[in-house]
C-alpha cells in the first residue's frame, strides 16, 4: 500500500496567542493529526508553526520553509485547521495555490 506524505500548517497571528496557557497552535496541530489519523495510508511528515506572525504576509519563515518543501514534494497533501491560517488575501491564496 503506498502512504501519502502529508503535512500540516498551524499559525497563529498574535504573540499574546502564542502565550496562551492552552495554546491554539496546539489544538490547531491536534485537530489537523485526529483527522490524518481517519487514514490509514496517511503519514505525517512535518508539523510547521508559524508563532505570532500575521497572515496578512506571506513573508512568514515557516511558510516560506514550507513553500520550499512543496517545491522539493517533500509532502503530497497540506492539512490545516482552516483556510484562512495560509493568508488572509485571496490573491495570495490563489497564487500559493499555483505552486500546490
Amino acid at each position: 500500500m503506498n502512504t501519502t506524505k502529508c503535512a500540516i500548517y498551524v499559525r497563529v497571528s498574535t504573540e499574546g496567542q502564542v502565550q496562551q496557557q492552552t495554546s491554539t497552535l496546539d489544538s490547531q496541530a491536534k485537530y489537523c493529526k485526529k483527522f490524518l489519523s481517519l487514514h490509514s495510508d496517511w503519514e505525517l511528515t512535518e508539523v510547521y508553526r508559524e508563532e505570532g506572525v500575521s497572515g496578512t504576509t506571506l513573508n512568514r519563515p515557516q511558510f516560506q520553509r514550507l513553500l520550499n518543501d512543496v517545491k522539493q514534494k517533500k509532502f503530497e497533501l497540506l492539512l490545516v485547521n482552516d483556510i484562512d491560517r495560509l493568508g488572509r488575501n485571496l490573491k495570495d491564496f490563489l497564487n500559493v495555490w499555483q505552486i500546490f
